[in-house]
């Protein structure tokens, strides 16, 4: 029995709007130069080209140049476009400090949820981070787990903006165990210092659920990759 082909290397690729089976692309940049260099791709071997927006394209390999100028060079097989992922799970929360914002980036797309928004609450401890950084994390971590739409970076959001979203839920240690109703969810992630009375009393006046995923307090980043996960989960017919 033959080994199973090893799966193909991905590659992000934004151009792929409007290009068919049969076509050849040169890719450059850090893309061509980590599939030149640290994989080293050769003529001959496959790769999936991913646009983050939904495209994902067979490919094969023509030829590679590593050096400053790296390039790589495929032709097209097929191209099909993925749905978007059913329900959203977008989950908005104050930055974690230092590199844990990154680490949860990276842990969120690999969940599986939808998009990310950096949340302002009474207790918020950092207020600056590099979208563009994250942006980075986010395609890097789709590449990986081969997802066909980028986790989205969104805007800062107060949090009285927030809870007037129909489709938030608040994430706390006094909630009932599970997660809200069907459909699209935004779950809200308090900070270090967890909400506020206040923030509480706010929530609970506006209409929204609030929701536990475990018996101890967590951390920002691993509250929200907990809570997106146990919700995908429940949504595609699990237990969590």
């Amino acid at each position: 029995m033959n080994p199973a082909r090893p799966p193909a290397h991905r590659v992000y690729f934004s151009d792929l709007a409007g290009v068919g089976p049969g076509a050849d692309l040169v890719i450059t940049g850090d893309e061509a130069g980590h599939a030149a260099r640290a994989k080293r791709l050769r003529p001959g071997e496959p790769v999936a080209l991913l646009d983050g927006r939904g495209l994902v394209a067979d490919a094969e390999v023509l030829r590679t140049e590593a050096g400053k100028r790296a390039l790589l060079e495929v032709r097209l097989g097929a191209v099909r476009r993925v749905a978007p992922a059913s329900p959203r799970v977008e989950v908005w929360c104050p930055p974690p400090k230092g590199d844990r914002l990154e680490t949860m980036i990276d842990q969120l797309s690999q969940a599986g949820a939808t998009a990310w928004r950096p949340l302002r609450t009474a207790r918020s401890e950092r207020d600056a981070f590099r979208p563009d950084k994250l942006e980075r994390v986010a395609i890097e971590a789709a590449k990986q787990c081969g997802r066909a739409w980028t986790l989205a970076i969104g805007d800062w959001a107060d949090f009285g903006d927030a809870i007037a979203d129909e489709r938030a839920a608040l994430a706390d240690a006094s909630g009932r165990p599970g997660g809200p109703g069907e459909g699209d969810i935004v779950l809200l992630i308090g900070p270090e210092g967890g909400w506020t009375p206040e923030e509480l009393a706010q929530a609970a006046g506006a209409g929204r659920p609030v929701v536990r995923f475990g018996p101890h307090a967590m951390r920002i980043e691993t509250a929200a990759v907990a809570g997106a996960a146990c919700l995908l989960t429940r949504a595609e017919g699990g237990t969590a």
